[in-house]
């Protein structure tokens, strides 16, 4: 049986490795669940935008996630849901006594929830707290409205991660090397990081780290360079979190640059990484 902490965290919740892609029989690709975590008691899975939590009124809103999940595991039910148009981490119970937990925990308000969202504007004050009572709007559902008679009590820590003119998502992260980090890399086990322009070509949430994104280094360029000098110019280039088991050293690895060539962050940083880049992005790694 699942041990559960007195308050679970996102960090429970996000996606690890041993991640998979599963496509139920009425699924199609771009709608099917990825089961980010299992065991006999619980799972975690990310949920798609524009899909249901749960079913809904009429014939035509009878496909949700919930029945997807149970078609590979019957046992499956559902503990809180995510709204139709926002995609996200569910978790769900395997068992009624599970089911009774994890429902405990929500109803005691002992689960923190975070969103990442492109919002228009720009708050004021960037970071703060919104704490107001919310209700359903009736004739405009599934919105909501504050209302401080019917209205159930609401509590939103907001932190703006950052803001370009276009409305882009920008975050800085502290990150670690190759050790010998100056300069750009030129063979293999140079212990380089490589500058320059360059694309993720490469996903992968099952390697010896938390998490990889691969980088399209070495480019012909750097081949040629490599092999006018008769050496390799090396590769399997990451962007990638902790060795699998040491993440709770967290920011502490940042005390050296320490990889052979990789760019290092920590687990958390990477599950927001693999979360919003999207393949083929165009990335430029300055000196």
């Amino acid at each position: 049986m699942t041990s559960l902490p007195d308050r679970m965290s996102s960090t429970l919740i996000s996606p690890i490795a041993n991640a998979r892609q599963t496509h139920p029989a009425n699924a199609t690709p771009a709608s099917g669940f990825t089961v980010l975590y299992a065991d006999r008691s619980l799972l975690a899975v990310s949920k798609p935008p524009r899909l249901l939590s749960v079913p809904g009124r009429g014939e035509d809103k009878q496909d949700c996630l919930i029945h997807r999940v149970q078609q590979e595991f019957p046992d499956a039910l559902i503990v809180h849901r995510i709204d139709y148009d926002t995609s996200g981490v569910l978790v769900l119970a395997r068992g009624a006594d599970m089911h009774r937990r994890l429902s405990r925990l929500f109803q005691d308000r002992k689960v923190e929830k975070r969103y990442i969202a492109l919002v228009e504007g720009r708050p004021a004050p960037a970071n703060g707290r919104i704490d107001l009572p919310l209700c359903v709007d009736w004739p405009n559902r599934p919105r909501h409205i504050v209302d401080p008679v019917n209205g159930k009590a609401a509590l939103t820590y907001y932190q703006t991660l950052a803001y370009d003119a276009q409305g882009n998502l920008l975050k800085t992260y502290p990150i670690a090397l190759g050790f010998s980090p100056v300069g750009h890399k030129q063979f293999e086990g140079d212990g380089k990081t490589p500058e320059g322009r360059y694309t993720i070509n490469d996903r992968n949430p099952n390697s010896g780290y938390h998490k990889n994104l691969g980088v399209s280094y070495p480019n012909d360029a750097d081949r040629a360079y490599a092999a006018a000098q008769g050496k390799s110019a090396g590769g399997d280039i990451k962007i990638h979190g902790m060795r699998n088991g040491m993440g709770a050293i967290g920011a502490q690895h940042l005390h050296r640059d320490w990889t052979h060539g990789c760019i290092a962050v920590t687990d958390g940083e990477i599950d927001e990484l693999y979360a919003l880049v999207k393949p083929q992005a165009e990335i430029e790694i300055l000196p």
